[in-house]
C-alpha cells in the first residue's frame, strides 16, 4: 500500500543516478512449488514491442502494433497508500525466525540455454505482452461485486504483462499469476526501496514512501535491516497477543457502534464509522489516548490531498500522535527481563505484555504497543519511532476501512447465506482486498521472469485481487495480506476487529439491515495503486 511521500524527507529520485546494489535478502527464500523464468530488457522510453515471440506461453500471446509507441502514463492519485497498513496494506512476514534462509541471487534457477535444451527456440527472453487498453490504475465506479474492467483483460494477457505507468512515464510490469506471484514476493533480486524506482518517476504522483536510506521502514527495507525491524514488530502482533485485545476491541464496536445508532435510523456508516472504528482499535493497541482519535482522522484524511501542505501537517500530526504514544507510558516505563515477572495492571497490560518469559518487556501504565515497539527496535531505528507508528496508524485505517464497508454490507444483505464469521470476514478480503496491488517493487538487476527479461529499475507490481478472484485459481491460500518477508504485520489484529465488529453487531442490533438494494450499493476506486471503498452505506440499526 502506498504512502505520500514526505515532501521534507524524500530526495529526488534523480539524485541517486546509481542505486546501491541490492542487498540479498538473507532472511527470504523462493517458494520451492515455483521457479523464476525471465524477461527481455525494456527501459522506461523504450517504445511499444511489435509482437510476441513465438515462445511466450500461449495465455500470453498477444500481437501489439508493429509501430504503436508507449502511450502516455496514467496519472495516480496523489496519495499514496501507507505501510500497511495495513495498511494494503504491504505484506510482513509473522515471525522473522519463521523465515528460512534465503539463497543468494546465484541459486535461483537459471533459464537453460537454448544449446542444453535443443527444443528451446533461438531466443529464450520474451517481451512482455503490453495492454494499452486495460488500464487497471483508473478511479472507477461500479456496484460491490462488479470486478475492475481491467482485471479479466490483464489475467488474459499472460502471467506478466506490460501497462502504462501511473506516474512518471514508461511502463509497468504487473504480475498475473499466483505461482509466478508467490516467486516475485521471494526474489533476492527484486527489491522494495524506492531509491530503485525509475529515474524519472515523481514520488508523490507514484506513492512511494521515502527511500530506505532516508526513513527506513518494514515497507522500503530488504534483507538484514528489514529482518532486524520485522524481528522489533512480530512479536507484538502475533494472533495469541491480537486475541488478548478481544475485550478492548469489543468495548470500542459497541460504544461506537451505539453513537451512530443515536444518530437515528438510516445511518450511512461509511460517512464515518467504518474510518473511526479501525483508528480507534489501533490508536488503542498502540497507546495513543482516545481522546485524540479524531486528530487522526483528519490526518488520514488530509493524506489524501493534492496539496503538499496539507500532505505535510497530515505527517505532522502523525507524529505528534506517536509521540504521545511514547509520553503517555514514559513515567511508568521500565525496562526489565519478563522472567523476573512483571506486575500487569489490567488486562489491557497483560494483552500488550503478551506471556514471553525470556525476552526483554516494558511495563507500562496502560499498555500501549508503542513503547515496547521502540524498547524491541535496533539502535539504528530507534529515530526513526515517530514515522515507523505512522506506518501502523495510516496503514491499520487505510486497509481496514474499505474492508469494513464490503464486510458490513455482505453481513447486512439478507441475501447472504449464513457463515461462520471467520469465514465471511476471509471471503470479503478475498473478493474485495484492501491493497488490490503490492507496494511498488523494482527490479534491483537485470533479471528474468516467466521468460520476460526486466532491466534493472523495472517497476513492479502483483495483481493481488486479479489473482485472488481468478475463477481458475486452484483453493488455497490467498495473498491478501502477502506472502514471504513481507507478509503484513497487522493481518492478525485486522481480522480480529472485522469479526468482532460483525459479532457485536449481530448481537446488539438484530434486526439492523441495509436501507437500500444490495444491488444499488456502489464501490469507488480511489485511483493508482490503491483499492476501492463503499461509497455510501445506509443502514437501519434498529430494523
Amino acid at each position: 500500500m502506498p504512502f505520500p511521500a514526505n515532501p521534507t524527507e524524500q530526495p529526488s529520485p534523480t539524485t541517486t543516478a546509481e542505486p546501491p546494489s541490492p542487498t540479498p535478502a538473507t532472511a527470504e527464500r523462493p517458494c520451492p512449488n515455483t521457479s523464476v523464468a525471465g524477461q527481455p530488457a525494456a527501459t522506461a522510453e523504450q517504445p511499444c514491442p511489435t509482437t510476441i515471440a513465438a515462445e511466450q506461453p500461449s495465455r500470453a500471446a498477444t500481437t501489439v502494433a508493429a509501430e504503436q509507441p508507449c502511450p502516455a502514463t496514467a496519472t495516480a492519485t496523489a496519495t499514496e497508500q501507507p505501510c500497511a497498513a495495513t495498511t494494503a496494506v504491504d505484506a510482513e512476514q509473522p515471525s522473522s525466525a519463521s523465515v528460512p534462509e534465503q539463497p543468494s541471487s546465484a541459486s535461483v534457477p537459471e533459464q537453460p540455454s537454448s544449446a542444453s535444451v535443443p527444443e528451446q527456440p533461438a531466443v529464450t527472453a520474451t517481451i512482455a505482452p503490453f495492454i494499452a487498453t486495460a488500464d487497471p490504475f483508473t478511479a472507477t465506479t461500479r456496484g460491490l461485486d462488479d470486478p475492475h474492467p481491467a482485471r479479466a483483460l490483464l489475467r488474459a494477457a499472460g502471467p506478466i504483462v506490460q501497462v502504462p505507468a501511473p506516474a512518471g512515464g514508461g511502463h509497468v510490469w504487473i504480475v498475473t499469476d499466483d505461482a509466478l506471484a508467490r516467486r516475485v514476493l521471494v526474489h533476492p533480486g527484486i527489491v522494495k526501496d524506492p531509491a530503485y524506482a525509475p529515474a524519472g518517476w515523481d514520488p508523490r504522483a507514484a506513492g512511494l514512501e521515502p527511500t530506505a536510506a532516508e526513513q527506513p521502514s518494514l515497507t522500503t527495507t530488504d534483507g538484514p535491516g528489514h529482518t532486524r525491524l520485522r524481528q522489533a514488530h512480530s512479536p507484538l502482533f502475533t494472533a495469541r497477543r491480537m486475541a488478548a485485545f478481544t475485550g478492548r476491541v469489543t468495548t470500542l464496536a459497541r460504544d461506537l457502534l451505539a453513537r451512530a445508532a443515536a444518530s437515528g435510523d438510516p445511518v450511512d456508516l461509511a460517512a464515518d464509522f467504518t474510518t473511526r472504528y479501525p483508528l480507534n482499535v489501533v490508536c488503542d493497541v498502540l497507546g495513543v489516548p482516545l481522546d485524540r482519535v479524531d486528530e487522526a482522522l483528519s490526518a488520514c484524511r488530509r493524506m489524501y490531498s493534492d496539496d503538499p501542505e496539507q500532505v505535510g501537517q497530515a505527517m505532522a500530526a502523525f507524529a505528534d500522535l506517536a509521540a504521545a504514544a511514547l509520553e503517555n507510558d514514559r513515567d511508568s516505563l521500565t525496562l526489565k527481563n519478563d522472567r523476573d515477572g512483571l506486575t500487569l495492571k489490567n488486562d489491557r497490560d497483560a494483552a500488550a505484555m503478551g506471556d514471553g518469559r525470556d525476552s526483554l518487556a516494558v511495563e507500562v501504565g496502560r499498555g500501549g504497543l508503542a513503547v515496547q515497539l521502540l524498547g524491541n527496535l535496533p539502535e539504528e531505528a530507534r529515530p526513526h519511532i515517530h514515522y515507523l507508528l505512522f506506518t501502523l496508524i495510516y496503514a491499520g485505517q487505510l486497509t481496514t476501512d474499505p474492508s469494513l464497508g464490503f464486510l458490513l454490507a455482505r453481513a447486512l444483505d439478507r441475501r447472504t447465506p449464513p457463515a461462520a464469521l471467520d469465514d465471511l470476514v476471509r471471503d470479503t478480503l478475498r473478493r474485495h482486498s484492501p491493497a488490490p496491488f503490492t507496494l511498488w517493487r523494482f527490479a534491483g538487476e537485470d533479471l528474468d521472469l516467466a521468460g520476460v527479461r526486466l532491466a534493472a529499475r523495472s517497476p513492479i507490481l502483483i495483481d493481488i485481487q486479479g489473482i485472488n478472484t481468478d475463477p481458475e485459481r486452484s483453493i488455497g491460500a490467498d495473498l491478501v495480506f502477502g506472502a514471504g518477508p513481507h507478509y503484513c504485520t497487522g493481518a492478525h489484529l485486522a481480522q480480529l476487529e472485522l469479526r468482532i465488529l460483525v459479532e457485536v453487531l449481530q448481537e446488539e442490533y438484530p434486526d439492523a439491515r441495509l436501507a437500500v438494494p444490495y444491488s444499488e450499493l456502489r464501490q469507488t476506486d480511489f485511483g493508482g495503486i490503491q483499492g476501492s471503498r463503499v461509497t455510501s452505506l445506509p443502514v437501519y440499526l434498529r430494523g
